[in-house]
């Protein structure tokens, strides 16, 4: 069974998921497919409540919590659109405003406020240039995000060689004058 964290930031992460009780029969019906639109209900995390992620691929088997609505749309408008859409500032801040729950509790939005958020509805093919773009910008974030990991971890790597040579010596730091000294 998915559990809330499964779509966080607009990306939907199957890994995030607990066995059901062995006395409980699985459900087909709220199994989790491709081209599904995900949306968590509740959490105890403001920006986590109303979070969405379309479901590009899915392993069998695994199904909805009752904290995860499965959007459906109408012809008129493509799933894929709407989870951008919904992951946009303006609809963030009509969900933000409309959650629900008690102070220190899991809180949460109702099926009625995501039926009342108002978003942009261009044209089906309108909304397909709009997602071609937000595709190309998405991959640009990407690969920064994957140098700046590489960048990271040669930097790390490049620390841990110098304290050990630091150490063993290897290095002289006798003459060493931090720099506010």
């Amino acid at each position: 069974m998915l559990k809330t964290g499964c779509v966080n930031w607009g990306r939907f992460r199957e890994e995030e998921h607990k066995a059901l009780p062995a006395d409980t029969e699985p459900d087909e019906r709220y199994e989790v497919k491709a081209g599904d639109l995900l949306m968590s209900r509740a959490s105890g995390s403001l920006e986590h409540i109303g979070s969405v992620a379309y479901v590009t691929q899915c392993r069998h088997g695994l199904l909805l919590s009752d904290k995860v609505f499965r959007l459906i749309t109408n012809p008129a408008i493509t799933p894929r659109y709407l989870g951008v859409a919904l992951n946009s500032r303006p609809s963030r801040t009509q969900i933000e405003s409309s959650i629900s729950g008690a102070e220190g509790l899991a809180k949460n939005i109702t099926k009625e406020t995501i039926r009342s958020l108002r978003i942009a509805l261009p044209p089906l093919d309108e909304q397909e240039a709009i997602l071609h773009a937000v595709d190309k910008k998405l991959a640009t974030i990407d690969k920064l995000v994957g140098k700046a990991g590489i960048a990271v971890k040669l930097m790390t790597e490049h620390r841990t060689a110098l304290i050990s040579a630091a150490v063993t010596g290897k290095i002289d730091v006798s003459n060493f004058k931090p720099a506010n000294a």
